[in-house]
């Protein structure tokens, strides 16, 4: 009768029909019992430990697609539905059980509270993946009720339940639903057979890829040489060391390396690490979450049956990553198998796939699920609309009940093949997962950026894999490319407007894509991620997005980026140092100019130029060192000048080099623009720039102009307005005096730490004031300067570090300079 398939269907029907009779009869306690475990506090993983049948991984009837448990939880408005799965004896990590009567669902609430859950539990032929709800039929504990109290997280981080929950939030970037910050990724994108690990049960390599390493008796990282166990998977030996007492384990010391590994790439300030799930016929061929491996011709039902023990090492894994901040970035196929389940079609095999990994994992609070690894499928089942892809990404959406972030990979070239079809409201995608091409990164990141702005729904734009397959990020040493991954890729993703990269390690250096046991192999390269994720974070960059445009000379904008908010901050990168020109043409005010070392982060420095004025393109200077290195130049505005008043009575001043007007307008009705002249005694008025007009409505807005160049002595200026009709209003003629120095003192140092020296062009009379003032005009601090003194010490070292404003008011006469605070 084994051999029978109506036969073995038959007993499975009489099967489901005995356990619903035995529900009805039996009041057995094992039957009936649902409790809640865990810690019960905010962002938590809670577990409802669920008493049902007793079945087997390999049974008769197959517990998987046979049994449908779901779990609806509730506070106020709030509800999620919250899908099962089957656990053996619960502690199949550690006993390796394959049979029990043990199922689990978890459940990371996001409110204090008393949350309320209802179980659903069915059984039926493949009614798992029956989206009608009265499929089957209701096994005990079904309809079973409760409540339990969540209380304040107490976490903090890097553990990721201090931040809650990370969300696509239809911008350019995820976000922290704890916090409100948003998220910039940057880690390993291999190895990708990272789950290829020895210490899961039931894992051994089927003929995977053979690389430079695999297979060997022992090879050499760049860290030191250890012993390799030439049996095709990971050991990731080197890092056993990093496993510290009180981390989780299994098998008397069998996840030790492994978790080790995640201690490390914690401690470099990644936030996220890359793997397969499920790499059958793919390169390693040592990943897969079923009871047994198979191949192309797999027997009937091996893919609708999960191994208990192995998924349960994997969510140890996966729960200790979170703890130490890192996201947890599914693959779910790749390139090689993606049209292995059902064919490619979205059936039976390949829901309960997904449904497997959503029960088990989606708890996690930062996830993103990335339909397949350079996906093709598309070519192999005819179907340019991507309605495959579409479903599969769906499945995620209408399964998963916390709508994590759902990405594809593609292979190179295919962007428009796989995304176009995807954008806007065609798909249920928030991302991409680019790979390219290190240097193309920042135009390709900027394309899809732009492309899904278009589209009405914003991506969060990331690159996955950079280089060529055997290239990639290499190891440490002489040979390798740290410096132009840093430049192109990683400031080139971010400096697009994207969501950050992981990196991919290539075939032809030791610690690949395929047999990387040492991520220490890349150990500077993590320091430059987190110096350009820390830098990038600390931005308000969902108000910045990518203007290169504004990179002023314009035959040199393919190696320069600018990300920007117009008007208030650019970042602007110049991979190979040396000068660049801003224009701030349409601007208005004091800008700020620091410099930020990409390689070794430190306090922000000062160049040669400090400040520049908004109405003009500005030459930004150079580095304060190292000028044929990569810098960033960040240019921040200040503020209206100090001596902005009202139209009539408009003001100029020189500043260092430069003669700075400034001017408030009241009148905006109509307004078209301002022209500015200027003049010396005995010359004719000059037109020497314009001024654009802001909309109507906007009150009091401040204007300036910069004129540079001047020689010493006396200029006139004069600002003349127009109306949409061509009506002209003129200025009163303001008159400055143009020195090599400030009139009235100077200042040294400038940038200062602890003193001022201030030394004046008179000696001072009684009642000279001294004050300095924030950008915003409040005083801080004040003094009355003795007279008869040409030199002054003031003492600001308990001023916090940032910008000021320095006045002196002499018998009526003021003189301002901006000053900083280091």
């Amino acid at each position: 009768m084994d051999n029978d398939p109506l036969a073995n269907y038959n007993m499975k029907n009489i099967y489901h029909y005995l356990i619903f009779l035995y529900c009805l009869l039996s009041s057995l306690p094992v039957f009936s019992t649902v409790v809640v475990q865990g810690e019960l506090k905010k962002w938590h993983k809670v577990t409802l430990v669920v008493t049902g049948p007793t079945e087997s991984e390999t049974g008769l009837l197959n517990p998987f697609t046979d049994y449908r448990l779901n779990v609806t939880f509730s506070l106020g408005s709030k509800t999620y539905v919250v899908p099962g799965y089957f656990a053996a004896d619960g502690d199949a990590a550690n006993t390796g059980a394959t049979s029990g009567n043990v199922w689990l669902v978890h459940f990371s609430p996001d409110s204090v509270g008393t949350w309320s859950y209802q179980v659903s539990f069915r059984s039926g032929t493949k009614v798992a993946i029956d989206t009608n709800l009265s499929a089957g039929i209701a096994v005990a504990p079904d309809g079973t009720t409760g409540t339990f109290l969540i209380e304040a997280n107490d976490k903090s981080l890097p553990d990721l339940r201090a931040k809650g929950r990370l969300e696509y939030v239809n911008k350019h970037y995820l976000q922290w639903k704890e916090t409100g910050e948003y998220y910039i990724k940057g880690g390993a994108d291999s190895p990708e057979n990272f789950l290829g690990y020895y210490g899961f049960d039931n894992t051994a390599d089927s003929g995977g890829v053979t690389t430079s390493l695999n297979g060997t008796a022992s090879f050499t990282s760049a860290m030191g040489s250890f012993l390799y166990a030439g049996d095709g998977l990971h050991h990731f030996e080197p890092h056993a060391t990093d496993w510290n007492t009180g981390d989780p384990d299994w098998g008397g010391g069998k996840g030790e390396a492994i978790i080790g590994a995640l201690n490390y790439l914690s401690s470099k300030g990644m936030n996220t690490f890359s793997f397969l799930t499920m790499n059958i016929i793919g390169d390693g061929r040592e990943v897969f979450p079923y009871v047994n491996y198979n191949g192309q011709a797999a027997p009937q039902d091996d893919r609708l049956r999960f191994d208990c023990s192995k998924l349960a090492q994997w969510e140890m894994v996966f729960e200790h990553a979170q703890n130490k901040g890192l996201n947890l970035s599914f693959k779910t196929q790749e390139r090689e198998n993606d049209d292995l389940l059902d064919g490619g079609i979205m059936g039976d095999e390949r829901k309960m796939y997904y449904r497997e990994l959503i029960a088990r994992f989606s708890h996690h609070l930062a996830i993103s699920w990335n339909l397949g690894e350079e996906y093709d499928a598309m070519v192999v089942l005819n179907d340019p609309q991507l309605l495959v892809l579409k479903a599969c990404a769906q499945y995620f959406r209408d399964t998963d009940p916390y709508d994590h972030h759902i990405v594809v990979h593609t292979y190179p070239n295919e962007w428009n093949l796989v995304y176009t079809p995807m954008l806007g409201t065609n798909s249920v995608l928030t991302g991409t997962s680019l790979q390219v091409d290190y240097n193309e990164v920042h135009q390709l990141s900027l394309d899809w950026i732009n492309k899904s702005d278009l589209a009405n729904k914003p991506w969060v734009v990331a690159n996955d894999e950079q280089g060529s397959a055997n290239d990639g990020v290499r190891p440490m040493g002489a040979s390798n490319n740290f410096a132009n991954i840093r430049k192109y890729t990683i400031w080139g993703n971010l400096t697009a407007g994207g969501g950050g990269n992981e990196l991919y390690f290539g075939y032809a250096y030791t610690n690949s894509d395929l047999n990387c046991e040492d991520w220490r192999s890349r150990e500077t390269m993590w320091d430059y991620v987190k110096i350009a994720v820390d830098f990038f974070s600390a931005l308000p960059i969902t108000e910045m997005a990518n203007h290169d445009e504004l990179i002023a000379n314009p035959t040199n904008t393919n190696d320069r980026y600018c990300f920007a908010k117009p008007g208030e901050n650019y970042v602007i990168y110049l991979p190979d140092g040396g000068t660049v020109d801003l224009d701030l043409t349409l601007e208005s005010g004091i800008f700020d100019v620091f410099w930020f070392n990409p390689r070794t982060a430190g306090s922000l420095a000062l160049g040669p130029v400090t400040t520049v004025y908004g109405g003009a393109i500005h030459n930004l200077g150079i580095p304060p060192s190292d000028i044929t290195n990569d810098w960033v130049a960040w240019v921040i505005y200040q503020g209206p000048s100090p001596l902005a008043s009202a139209w009539g009575n408009l003001k100029a001043l020189q500043h260092n080099d430069a003669v700075v007007l400034e001017w408030i307008d009241q009148e905006l009705v109509n307004l078209d623009r301002f022209e500015v002249f200027r003049k010396i005694p005995s010359g004719n008025w000059e037109h020497i720039g314009d001024r654009r007009s802001q909309p109507n409505g906007t009150d009091n807005f401040v204007y300036s102009f910069q004129d540079q160049g001047l020689t010493v002595g006396n200029w006139y200026y004069q600002v003349r307005k127009f109306d949409l009709e061509g009506k002209e209003n003129r200025s009163p003629v303001v008159e400055v005096l143009f020195q090599e120095t400030n009139p009235l003192f100077d200042i040294q140092p400038n940038p200062f730490s602890d003193f001022l020296h201030l030394s004046f062009s008179d000696n001072l009379p009684q009642g000279a004031n001294l004050s300095i003032s924030t950008l915003e005009g409040k005083v801080v601090k004040s003094h009355i300067l003795p007279s008869g003194q040409y030199t002054f010490d003031w003492n600001l070292d308990a001023l916090a570090p940032g910008i000021y404003y320095l006045k002196i008011n002499v018998a009526g006469e003021v003189g301002y300079s901006r000053v900083v605070k280091l």
